[in-house]
């Protein structure tokens, strides 16, 4: 199973923790069950809640290219630094 860099993780954060925040009611009524809306009823204290909105189809596409591009480029720099290590080996011998 291949790893993801952090480097991608946080990107695919950011992307995710665009702007476009929702914001919801959320309230227990007099028998415990919790309840959830868009507006708080006037006669129950409610939390606020923000929630964020799904990103576009063109930033997740953008996520994915940058990702697919973080990974080639990680792998281009294992190739360097495998060759090198070769290369030291061998001067060596």
């Amino acid at each position: 199973m291949m790893k993801i860099p952090r480097l991608a993780v946080l990107l695919i954060l950011l992307v995710f923790s665009c702007p476009g925040v929702a914001e919801f009611c959320k309230w227990v009524d007099e028998n415990g069950v919790v309840h959830y809306a868009e507006t708080c009823p006037e006669n129950v204290a409610g939390t606020a809640i923000e929630t964020q909105a799904q990103p576009s189809q063109a930033q997740v596409n953008e996520a994915n290219k940058r990702l697919v591009q973080l990974l080639e480029e990680r792998k281009a720099r294992r190739e360097v630094e495998v060759h090198k290590a070769e290369q030291k080996a061998a001067d060596k011998q």
